[in-house]
């Protein structure tokens, strides 16, 4: 017993005849695997090899008694585009079998490709019936692989003579071409488009094949993924593994690479559908599962890439440019797992789960990829065979290993016209699970050399990572001497009323293009537009063009501090004369203010770092919340950038309040104190004429000012400010209600908390929740109205009581007066009287809802059941789209007290969490539970 692996003596299995050349180019041997069939069951791998020589012939040799098999002539001018299928058929009721050859040549001169059928009929008797027959092909690539696939009726064949299996050929450029396994002719064709749909035009358009294998649904759910039968949806029958099995292709496409495009990998799952003949030929026979993104190495190496898919363990082998990279696949894509630096490494085969064989020029080894260390090595060595030695002799140069035979324990390499097998031992002193799994003891000592640098990975839509650019803002020395510069560069526009070039500098830092000035800045009031401001005028600014709101580009928070601190101005000491804080515009109706507002930039930390150094009090969050909306409603009277700043920006509970007092003063919701008459100290007998004059003047620029907004909000069918109101009042609701009742306490005045108490009242009514669901009676035109979210009701009931929380029980038996100003002439008490009936009037219509819910729940669940216990598959065909006709007696009754019956599933999990098949009797048995009692009742009368 061998505790390592241990390589033997390879030796020579077959010599080749020379393969012809063809103008320009050597000829080559192709090798090719031969696998055995059944009706109803799977392919599996027979210990046999089919070899193509260029213009020679396809011999077939069984590996474990090295001899031939057979062989088949082909003409001299005709070479091999891709290894030989072979299949070996064995009907279920006969004794005979039937070797069926496949192969695809290329004539040397005219490039004309066909594709021919060597089939061998052995009958019990030990005779043979050689037939061959051949199809010209019409592609314009050529193939690149070819295997077989179960057809529709592969269960059930008529003649003996026949097999039930299709020729699947895989063209260069990703044609997908069927091919009746006995005539040859052609079935379907399915286009590379059909798996590329959804890939960048790069992915899609300029790419090649660079391999194509099939294997068993049942192996592809089990080892890729996980046992989900997802995929089995996917065909017409129910998938068993000793029953209908179809075939998965699997197809890995590369793009070329370019000089802006570092090339792309993708691997396509495609489940072939056997074509039914009772089915339209209309239907799609070959339908895309999942593509897979394999990442790409960032290396200098350009050598092409050879890649091993192994589909019941789930994981995928690359060899390129002296690596072995190996990949896990589970459900989501193809994750990297180990690295492998050989750089004499000419080919590989693999092994098992933890252990490859290696071929250099000189000496065959086997690695463990997951550990990097080296299990054993052998150097080659023909010279203990002696037979054929002669012709083999001096004919050796790269050896390419081909397969590898579990069974057997032996690998098959080709190297010139040598066919070579080579024996490994592996470990057999512990049990086989854990021989496979590979243990890290066995690696110890046996470690490879780390000399060479790790590479790095991207993914391959990228074309570089995003760790290696600076994010905006980073300090670097250069970053820092660009800032400093700039800033001073700024300051001076500033200081020189510049402000058309002062915008174009922060214009560019940005990243906002300009426009030609043909409009108005967003927000700028027109009649004030040409107004000349400190020597500069609003018609000499350059015009921004404004991008939508999710699409604004991430600039340098820097930059945004210090287009605030140079807008904005805080200061102590107000017009009024007191010691508090108060903030003013510096730069009103600029581009730069509607930036900030329109971008989402005026946030309270932006504000307070705009003005860290004057700061001083400790509660500037209050200063900031309450005067900035104020500021910018002033600057626009029509409220849109007061909307912007609402909808782009994260805003706190004092924010959000400040902002919807500005909205209901302007909606005269709330009487402003700026606008209340002030009682005349003296006469206007005493004025003089000119300051007459002047205040005339005066109001009639205001009157004019007010008509312009009248006449925009009434030309608006939804007003600005009431969407402001909305999108407010839905934010403050997020908020805790301890905050929210502090800032209404803090800010709102009883008479203006009590406006709001109203607003919301109004919209409880208008929303329809104070309107009974069972009533008949339906007021005109009242069909046509939008019926409001259903979160709404919520949001008004929380508002409400934390508006009513804010005055406190104190508070509303102080200022009775306030409400008896309101208008009503009603005190506290009946305030609140015809608060609760409108509460009590909509909580009648949510329990009338939920008492209907209750009524028509029974008949929502069964319909909601009977549509998941009739789910099945997809029909296909006019039959499938035919409309059910029901009676009309039954289709106008409920389905009350009914239940739906549910079918039991064919799957089922056991301990551990293995999904397991149920059995006939217990799908029975179970079946039979379902059933209810019979019951026999007798009506007396």
């Amino acid at each position: 017993m061998a505790s390592i692996f241990h390589i033997q003596n390879p030796y020579l299995l077959a010599t080749l005849p020379n393969p012809s050349s063809r103008p320009g180019t050597l000829g080559k041997c192709t090798v090719g695997e031969v696998f055995g069939q059944r009706p109803d069951s799977k392919k599996r791998k027979r210990s046999e090899l089919s070899v193509g020589i260029d213009g020679d012939a396809v011999n077939l040799y069984d590996v474990p008694s090295s001899r031939l098999i057979t062989s088949y002539p082909i003409p001299p001018q005709y070479f091999f585009t891709c290894p030989p299928c072979s299949v070996r058929w064995k009907p279920s009721a006969s004794k005979q079998v039937i070797r069926s050859t496949y192969i695809c040549t290329e004539e040397g001169l005219t490039a004309k490709r066909r594709v021919t059928l060597f089939k061998d009929v052995v009958g019990g008797s030990g005779d043979t019936a050689p037939v061959s027959s051949f199809s010209i092909l019409r592609q314009k690539e050529p193939i690149i692989h070819l295997t077989t696939t179960p057809s529709a009726n592969s269960a059930i064949v008529p003649d003996e003579d026949k097999t039930g299996l299709d020729l699947l050929a895989i063209t260069r450029d990703g044609n997908i071409l069927c091919l009746d396994g006995e005539t040859l002719a052609e079935k379907w064709l399915a286009p590379a488009s059909t798996y590329l749909q959804g890939l960048c035009h790069t992915a899609s358009r300029d790419f090649q094949v660079d391999l194509a294998q099939t294997s068993p649904a049942t192996d592809t759910v089990a080892g890729l993924f996980n046992g989900k039968h997802d995929l089995f949806g996917l065909f017409p029958q129910k998938i068993e593994p000793s029953g209908f099995n179809p075939d998965v292709l699997f197809i890995i496409t590369s793009s070329k690479p370019s000089s802006t495009n570092p090339g792309e990998r993708h691997m396509h799952i495609l489940a072939i559908i056997p074509e039914d003949q009772s089915q339209q030929r209309s239907r799609q026979k070959v339908i895309p599962v999942t593509t897979f993104s394999i990442p790409k190495p960032s290396t200098t190496h350009h050598d092409p890439s050879t890649f091993r898919l192994d589909v019941e363990s789930g994981s995928l082998e690359e060899l390129r440019g002296g690596t072995l990279w190996t990949y896990k696949i589970h459900e989501d894509m193809p994750k990297l797992a180990h690295t492998l630096t050989l750089p004499e490494i000419s080919s590989f085969v693999r092994l098992s789960e933890s252990s490859v064989l290696a071929a250099t020029s000189s000496s065959l080894e086997v690695y463990n990829p997951a550990y990097r260390s080296l299990q054993a090595s052998a150097a080659i060595d023909l010279s203990g065979d002696s037979r054929n030695m002669s012709a083999a002799k001096g004919d050796l140069g790269r050896w390419d290993l081909v397969t590898y035979f579990k069974k057997l324990e032996t690998a098959v390499a080709i190297s010139g016209r040598s066919l070579i097998a080579v024996q490994l031992e592996a470990p057999r002193s512990r049990k086989r699970k854990r021989r496979a799994q590979g243990l890290l003891i066995s690696s110890i000592g046996r470690g490879l050399p780390q000399g060479i640098e790790p590479h790095k990975w991207s993914k391959a839509q990228h074309t570089s990572s995003a760790l290696t650019r600076y994010l905006e803002g980073s300090l670097t020395n250069t970053y820092w001497k660009e800032w400093e510069s700039d800033v001073a560069k700024a300051d001076e526009l500033l200081r020189a009323e510049d402000m058309a070039g002062f915008e174009r500098l922060l214009a560019g830092k940005f990243k906002i293009e300009l426009v030609q000035n043909e409009s108005q800045p967003n927000g700028v009031h027109p009649d004030s537009a040409d107004v000349p401001m400190a020597g500069w005028s609003v018609s000499d600014l350059p015009g921004w063009q404004w991008p939508s709101r999710p699409k604004f580009p991430r600039v340098d928070r820097r930059w945004v501090i210090y287009a605030i601190s140079r807008v904005f101005s805080l200061q102590r000491g107000s017009k009024a004369g007191s010691g508090e804080m108060w903030m003013s515009l510096q730069l009103p109706q600029t581009n730069v203010l509607t930036y900030l507002a329109v971008g989402g930039h005026l946030s309270t930390p932006n504000l307070k770092s705009a003005f860290s150094e004057e700061r001083e009090t400790e509660d500037i969050d209050a200063v900031f919340g309450e005067q900035l909306p104020e500021l910018l409603a002033d600057i626009d009277p029509t409220f849109d950038l007061l909307f912007d700043y609402l909808a782009a920006t994260k805003l706190g509970p004092i924010e959000l309040l400040s902002s919807i007092r500005l909205i209901m003063r302007s909606l005269d919701l709330v009487q402003d104190p700026a606008k209340l008459p002030q009682k005349q100290i003296t006469s206007a007998e005493h004025e003089p004429a000119g300051d007459e004059e002047e205040a005339i003047g005066m109001k009639l620029d205001r009157l004019e000012e007010d008509l312009a907004i009248t006449e925009r909000h009434l030309l608006d069918d939804f007003s600005t400010r009431e969407r402001g109101l909305t999108v407010a009042l839905g934010l403050l609701g997020a908020y805790p209600a301890m905050d929210t009742v502090q800032a209404i306490h803090r800010l709102f005045r009883p008479d203006e908390t009590l406006s709001l108490i109203h607003v919301l009242r109004v919209e409880l009514v208008r929303g329809g929740w104070t309107t009974r669901y069972l009533d008949a009676a339906h007021l005109d035109g009242e069909e046509e109205l939008e019926p409001p979210p259903d979160g709404s009701i919520r949001l008004i009931a929380d508002l409400l009581s934390r508006c009513i929380d804010s005055v406190g029980p104190g508070g509303w038996m102080v200022n009775d007066a306030i409400l008896a100003r309101s208008g009503d002439n009603v005190d506290s008490t009946g305030f609140f009287a015809a608060l609760k009936l409108e509460v009590s009037a909509a909580l009648e219509g949510i329990q009338e809802a939920v008492y209907l819910r209750g009524m028509l729940a029974e008949a929502v669940k069964y319909g909601v059941n009977v549509q998941k216990s009739m789910a099945g598959p997809i029909p296909q065909g006019k039959e499938g789209q035919k409309p059910v006709v029901m009676p009309q007696a039954q289709s106008q009754m409920l389905p009350l007290g009914l239940g739906a019956k549910t079918k039991v599933s064919h799957e089922k999990v056991i301990s551990g969490g293995e999904i397991v098949q149920r059995s006939k009797r217990e799908r029975g048995h179970l079946g039979s539970q379902k059933v209810g009692s019979y019951t026999l009742e007798r009506i007396v009368i």
